[in-house]
């Protein structure tokens, strides 16, 4: 039996699997000849019959039942209370989808995800009240160089007195150079300024401090008009590219809204358009790659999820076209152009069998 059961593993085709056929039926047969309830030849095959299913995909009754609690728990949290079941998944990252599709999923049930704030972050993702409604704010640990332990100190020291400004930041709170740095481009001091500002002023800081020995002991000379910080203030873009350095994430538009009258030229329509359209229409749509699969059950094709800002959409690559663009494949965003093909009950299940692909979007 546990030969069986590892050469179901080993083989899952179907095929493979019926050429074991003769053996379990023969082996079957012969083990329990001598018993009180000896195997006929047709119990055998029917036994094999539902054994070989799980050679695709299959539950054992036990794991079933328990996966189906955790399935309905999941849903009515997420249908009841979906900023707290999002907060959670923000929190404790599952692990199939990156954050930033998880914040984009948030968005598109019109959760409101605040982004970090000196003032209003912890060291876990919470809820804040906005309006009539909850919002997600986005913790100081999810700016990369940032430990619990640096934030846990940084809402300790708030908690005594707000923070005033940066210098007062820089007076009340020991951080390393990396941490100043991450937090200022990820957007968390923007209440004392653009992020430029910020980070200027944060090096002059730093500099001083490494001169001087003491942090507010400035030496006149450095001291500049306000008017000479009045620095470019970062684009939608780079602010987005600046999120996504610093956070792998953006509270901001999806990255494909910013690009959407450059893709409207290239004939690109949304998810959400594409889901409007009959099976059989062909489509092109340029998203974010936030999955890919390639099972040993699915003989050879490759299994990807595009995401744009209006949702996701599951797409299937023929093996000789995985051969011909893998290295495209690598890439964080691509054009995709295919068939819609319906799958089950009505527009349950769309996906794309792809045809084409064009270079990198981001």
């Amino acid at each position: 039996a546990d030969e069986f059961r590892r050469l179901m593993s080993k083989f899952r085709d179907t095929e493979e699997m019926e050429a074991m056929r003769a053996k379990f039926v023969e082996s079957a047969i012969a083990t329990h000849a001598g018993s009180a309830a000896p195997v006929t030849l047709g119990l055998a095959n029917r036994v094999f019959d539902l054994v070989s299913k799980f050679v695709g995909y299959g539950f054992c009754r036990s794991h079933a039942a328990a996966f189906a609690r955790t399935v309905y728990q999941s849903a009515y949290l997420k249908a009841h209370h979906p900023a707290a079941y999002m907060a959670g998944v923000l929190e404790h990252l599952p692990g199939f989808f990156p954050i930033h599709s998880i914040v984009e999923e948030a968005r598109l049930f019109n959760i409101t995800v605040l982004p970090a704030c000196i003032a209003w972050s912890g060291v876990k993702y919470k809820l804040e009240r906005l309006g009539d409604e909850l919002a997600i704010r986005v913790p100081f640990t999810a700016v990369k160089n940032v430990s619990p332990e640096a934030a846990a100190d940084i809402v300790l020291e708030r908690s005594l007195r707000p923070f005033e400004s940066i210098d007062d930041l820089y007076r009340r709170l020991k951080l390393k150079s990396d941490v100043w740095d991450t937090l200022a481009k990820s957007g968390a001091f923007d209440i004392f300024g653009t992020r430029r500002e910020v980070l200027w002023h944060l090096r002059r800081l730093k500099k001083t401090d490494n001169k001087t020995g003491s942090l507010f002991d400035v030496p006149l000379e450095l001291e500049m008009p306000r008017d000479h910080l009045l620095m470019r203030v970062l684009t939608i873009q780079e602010e987005t590219n600046w999120n996504f350095q610093t956070q792998s994430l953006t509270t901001g538009p999806h990255p494909m809204a910013l690009r959407r009258p450059e893709l409207e030229k290239l004939n690109c329509i949304s998810v959400h358009q594409a889901f409007q359209r009959k099976p059989g229409s062909l489509v092109r749509i340029a998203g974010a790659v936030i999955s890919r699969q390639r099972p040993p059950t699915a003989k050879g094709f490759t299994f990807m999820i595009v995401e744009d800002e209006s949702g996701r959409i599951p797409t299937a690559l023929q093996p000789a076209l995985y051969e011909q663009f893998s290295r495209v494949l690598r890439e964080g965003s691509l054009i995709v152009e295919g068939r819609l093909e319906a799958r089950g009950n009505g527009r349950q299940y769309q996906r794309i069998p792809l045809h084409l692909y064009r270079e990198d979007l981001v």
